[in-house]
């Protein structure tokens, strides 16, 4: 009895171990073969075996396989040429398999993704979005734009028809994070919004993320957009140069090690009044179109240098600087005026002389040291260093002088003399500086589990000012005295350098239970820390994935996140004006808790459709008071603001193709924006709630592409949107908009006219107060539409030897020339009534029909 039993307990623990050399594993890395890169999210299949997986983010797979003498191994890649061979082995098996782009598809457009958000994948609310499908959006003057292509997907929404900016799922414009290789962008606009601050030749990848964020990624509410750079190439220098009407640039590549050392580097700098703003004044037959964007420039630099140490160690530095400089031109008025006094007998003449100027600049660093080490094939980590910093500075200057003599009508004798010399101006200052360390790390456990674990350190320091300056000199002079006056006014509001320190933990581990049901379940831990106060939040992320067939799913999401910086923005549609200022004592960070459902559906290949549902909430919101703004108060920040909650919640629907001759995607929003400040003593709108100026009911696009040749193409973008909402200022001068001279408003190309507010009543002593709105932001701007169109020509031909190809772009900007309203300004029209003129709200169209050409020349 004993020996049978003896045998069977040596059979159980042996199992094992037979098993196990009945089986071996297959290891290794997929890359181009051409530039060495590596190619994440290919296709690896074993049709003997009938076992198939995808490379990681690395390009590295691993399987585990049945033992036997001989293997079919089958690889694909979105764009290159699908590679077939055998092998055989008895042992584990290590395998580099390189795969050459293929030349036949030229004439097919595809988008290689690096992840497949698809149907299979537990992500939802996210989508990558390569550079070949970013370029297809035509943009303005042929200016690749890679924050107005994701204008085009549903949830996000722009500023203003033209603008650069994205607001996402009803967040405002500070709660978007912007990151290049790890290093945030604070301010992601050039020409004041007209175009994005990121040079599309540097971006080899973008994820964008509104919703079921991962635990890896926290810090803004609303999404999180990661953009990667590109390496140069290991082995061959190349490098390409556009001159177009708003601006020229040029990339270069190359290696400064064959094989282990790269560097790409790439320039812009913009010539706008050159040639678009002539342009345009001959378009509008308005010699003050585009005023709002006149006298600006910017330039930018980007440089990233890659080391490969070994084959487990790679080093990549990355910097970028841009700037934007805007001086408006000065102007001067002056007036000479005769006054009779009968009652008095006396005659007063007064001569004035006045002129004003102001200067705008701003600018970001932004730069990254990053070191990836993989000591197996199932674990890697990645450290990173990074600083940025953002400096914004507004200076206005007025300038004036006043002479007053009095006469004797009948002698001519003197009476009296005055003269006033008023010199003042204001500076506006606002910058941040963040140094940061992040670590994270990748762990393949298993077929079932993908671990991730890792954190963040930050400091920031915050700096916002102003600073008022004031010289009035005043000379008065009698029949039988004389006196003079100097009154000088310098005062600074701020509250000097405030500091910011945040650290994060986060574990995440995507969990496969069986072929149906998939998850991404993560939890992070944020500590914010300012002087004499610590803030803790707990951010559970849940993602869940349900097959409902090989090309359906479900799936459902919750993730709530924590943000510590507030953009304070004023709501006037006529001045808007912004500052970054951390939490304090008073000022609690921002929370959101968002839900999602979705239902996505693959009918066939290259073709997807999804639909989603999210509600969102968030507390802790910061607006001006009514009537408030740090610009014109006197006050420090953290006085004239409110705290309050809001809601948004909406569906989305988005279809793409993405394969063949005609390629392109349609997205569709319908959503509502909510806030509500109704805590004692920071009533908004009377406690009630309002919508927020996100608010816009309806967002649709259609982006497509047709390939006809190797040769030409052609895009094109239609897009429509509710209107954006806004207040607009109570108070107007009969001559102009209040701080403007001269009504400068008035200038600007394409006027609109509908009114929205009641005409105001005569009132001579120079303004008159309106009552423009009833409700916070109850001023809802027309919707707006335009289509784009973008043709490509290649030519492929040589330079002294060297194979070169040139491409000339042609793009028209707002086709059917749609005059949709940016902003509002105070204006004048005939009234029916009465000889006078009655005063009426606006509209300003700032952006007609725009035709460009560019051309690029690729070495």
């Amino acid at each position: 009895m004993q020996r049978p039993v003896i045998t069977l307990v040596l059979i159980l623990l042996l199992l094992p171990t037979v098993s196990l050399s009945q089986s071996i594993t297959v290891s290794g890395k997929i890359a181009d073969k051409q530039t060495g890169e590596v190619l994440p999210d290919a296709h690896i299949w074993f049709p003997k075996q009938r076992k198939g997986f995808r490379s990681d983010e690395e390009g590295k797979f691993k399987l585990l396989l049945p033992a036997q003498t001989e293997y079919d191994i089958v690889v694909s890649y979105v764009g290159y040429s699908k590679r077939k061979f055998s092998f055989s082995s008895q042992s584990d098996t290590l395998i580099n398999i390189f795969l050459e782009q293929d030349n036949a598809l030229n004439n097919i457009v595809v988008y290689g993704s690096k992840n497949d958000f698809g149907v299979k994948h537990t992500q939802m609310s996210a989508i990558e979005m390569p550079i070949a499908k970013i370029e297809y959006v035509p943009a303005v003057f042929g200016e690749v734009d890679v924050l107005k292509a994701l204008q085009t997907l549903p949830g996000v929404q722009s500023a203003s028809d033209g603008h650069a900016g994205i607001f996402v799922r009803g967040g405002g414009y500070d709660q978007n994070q912007i990151t290049l290789d790890g290093a945030m962008l604070y301010n992601a606009e050039h020409l004041k919004g007209f175009i994005s601050a990121i040079n599309s030749d540097m971006v080899e990848s973008l994820v964008f993320y509104k919703g079921a964020f991962p635990a890896r990624y926290g810090g803004q509410l609303s999404s999180i957009v990661d953009i990667g750079i590109k390496e140069g190439d290991m082995d061959n220098f190349h490098g390409e140069a556009t001159i177009g009407a708003l601006s020229s640039k040029i990339q270069f590549e190359g290696p400064l090690d064959k094989g282990r050392t790269s560097f790409n580097v790439a320039a812009r700098a913009s010539y706008l009044n050159l040639i678009v703003q002539p342009a345009l004044k001959k378009i509008a037959n308005n010699k003050n179109a585009m005023t709002p964007y006149a006298n600006l420039d910017f330039y930018d630099a980007s440089a990233k240098i890659t080391h490969l140490v070994s084959n487990k160690h790679k080093l990549s530095a990355f910097f970028y600087m841009g700037k934007d400089k805007s001086k408006e031109t000065p102007t001067s008025n002056s007036s000479h005026t005769e006054a009779k006094d009968a009652a008095w007998k006396k005659i007063t003449i007064t001569d004035r002389n006045g002129s004003s100027n102001s200067t705008n600049n701003w600018g970001n660093i932004a730069s990254s040291l990053s070191w990836l080490y993989i000591p197996e094939e199932d674990l890697s980590f990645n450290t990173t260093l990074s600083f940025s910093k953002y400096d914004y500075y507004l200076k206005y200057q007025n300038k004036s002088y006043t002479k007053s003599e009095e006469f004797y009508l009948n002698s001519q004798e003197f009476s009296s003399l005055t003269i006033t010399d008023i010199d003042n101006y204001t500076e506006h200052n606002s910058g941040i500086k963040e140094y940061s360390a992040s670590f994270g790390s990748i762990y393949k456990h298993s077929q079932e589990h993908d671990f991730r674990f890792g954190g963040k350190l930050s400091v920031q320091a915050f700096n916002p000012s102003i600073h008022l300056f004031q010289n009035k000199y005043t000379y008065t002079k009698g029949y039988d005295r004389e006196s003079e006056d100097t009154t000088i006014i310098n005062t600074t509001i701020g509250r000097g350098t405030e500091s910011l320190s945040t650290v994060a933990l986060y574990a995440e581990d995507e969990i496969s239970f069986n072929r149906y049901l998939k998850a991404n379940a993560g939890l992070r831990y944020v500590m914010f820390a300012i002087k004499g106060k610590f803030y803790h939040s707990l951010e559970p992320r849940l993602s869940l994935r349900y097959m409902l067939s090989d090309n359906q799913s479900l799936k459902i999401s919750y993730a709530r996140m924590a943000q510590a910086i507030h953009m304070l923005s004023n709501t006037s549609l006529i001045s808007p004006s912004d500052i970054w200022v951390p939490i304090t004592k008073k000022i609690p960070p921002m929370k959101s808790d968002q839900f999602a459902l979705g239902y996505n559906f693959e009918p066939k290949e290259g073709i997807e459709l999804s639909l989603e549902g999210y509600y969102k909430t968030m507390d802790n919101l910061l607006e001006y008071k009514d009537g408030a703004s740090f610009v014109t108060s006197g006050e420090n920040w953290d006085n004239i603001v409110a705290l309050g909650k809001g809601k948004s919640y909406g569906v989305e629907l988005y279809a793409q193709k993405d394969i063949g001759k005609t390629t392109g995607w349609i997205s569709y929003t319908w959503s509502r924006s909510l806030r509500t400040f109704n805590r004692s003593g920071e009533e908004l709108n009377g406690g009630k709630s309002f919508y927020s100026g996100t608010d816009r009911r309806h967002n649709f696009n259609i982006v497509a592409n047709h390939k006809f040749s190797n040769r030409f193409d052609i895009s094109l973008s239609w897009t429509f949107q509710s209107g954006r909402r806004g207040n607009i200022t109570t108070t107007s001068y009969i001559s102009g908009i209040e701080g403007e001279s001269s009504g400068a408003y008035n200038g600007y190309w394409g006027l609109w006219g509908n009114d929205y507010a009641n005409n105001i009543p005569d009132n001579l002593g120079g303004f008159a107060p309106v009552e423009s709105y009833k409700y916070r932001n109850g001023i809802q701007l027309p919707p707006t539409h335009r289509l784009d169109v973008s043709c490509n020509y290649h030519i492929r031909h040589y330079i002294k030897y060297m194979k070169v190809e040139s491409i000339i772009n042609f793009s028209v900007y707002n086709v059917y020339n749609r005059l949709n309203v940016n902003n509002l300004y105070w204006g004048f029209k005939s009234s029916k009534n009465s000889a006078k003129e009655d005063t009426v709200i606006k509209g300003i169209c700032l952006l007609p029909i725009m035709p460009s050409i560019s051309y690029t020349l690729k070495f």
